[in-house]
């Protein structure tokens, strides 16, 4: 990993708070270069964002492990080893990361559409880093502002926590596990929570290798089914995921659960 940069010093702190994750939105930057990451860093801290540099795709994997998802990453993907697709695949397939793959100079047409299944924009290098914040700015904003915590479990009131990255949910004191489909689904709704998120949105973010179409749609219909399924098992009555035909999707607290409250970061290991 590169070296501790001030702004990084929270990391340390976070393990002894039970809530306290800095509310500002957090970038991921996974880049080997470190004149170039700390450029990176410089501008997107500068314009208020939390940055978290790792130079290796295996360290942002473990940290990510460690800390929760980020709100949004800047990938490296020009390494001949593929790692950074890699880690992209990997996140992409659980959860909704607005993602800016940066890419060598000779990139070819056929290697950037192969990276559209897990990227959202690319640029190539040499590019400014100002140009580069520039484009995360609008592509959060494009794909919503989130309104998750950044941390490795969500509570969202007293019965119910998620841990995207292990892909499970604690209610009521039960851990369930989820498919990758399931949590991915969660973490879009969750993302804008309150919001009605359409069909049509959440089909083309769930697979964004296929064409939006009748079957995408059903496919989102039925994993949602299955993951209120899950739900009901446990603590009937208790909904969390709202059908609001014919628009599509909301995710909001349960009126049968326990106290509300916003959502928060909570640290591993316990849930209020």
């Amino acid at each position: 990993m590169l070296h501790q940069r001030p702004s990084d010093r929270w990391l340390i702190d976070a393990w002894d708070l039970r809530y306290g994750f800095p509310s500002s939105q957090r970038i991921l930057v996974v880049e080997h270069d470190g004149y170039l990451a700390r450029a990176i860093a410089y501008q997107l801290e500068h314009v208020g964002y939390e940055v978290l540099v790792c130079g290796y795709a295996c360290e942002a994997q473990e940290m990510i492990e460690q800390v929760g998802l980020p709100h949004g990453a800047v990938v490296d993907l020009s390494s001949s080893d593929q790692a950074g697709d890699g880690l992209c695949q990997w996140v992409n397939a659980f959860s909704d990361i607005p993602t800016i793959a940066l890419m060598p100079s000779d990139v070819s047409e056929a290697r950037l559409q192969s990276i559209r299944a897990y990227t959202d924009a690319w640029l190539c290098k040499p590019f400014e880093p100002c140009h580069l914040t520039r484009r995360v700015q609008w592509l959060m904003h494009e794909l919503g502002d989130s309104k998750l915590p950044s941390a490795p479990l969500v509570q969202v009131d007293e019965a119910f926590a998620v841990d995207f990255v292990h892909q499970w949910i604690l209610l009521c004191g039960r851990k369930i596990p989820l498919s990758p489909p399931e949590t991915k689904l969660m973490h879009i709704l969750m993302r804008r929570s309150g919001c009605v998120v359409s069909t049509a949105f959440l089909a083309g973010r769930l697979d964004r290798s296929r064409n939006c179409n009748g079957a995408a749609e059903e496919a989102v219909h039925a994993v949602l089914q299955s993951l209120q399924q899950k739900l009901e098992a446990v603590q009937p009555g208790m909904c969390y995921i709202h059908a609001v035909p014919p628009s599509g999707y909301r995710f909001s607290q349960s009126e049968s659960g326990g106290s509300r409250r916003n959502m928060q970061g909570v640290r591993r290991g316990g849930t209020n």
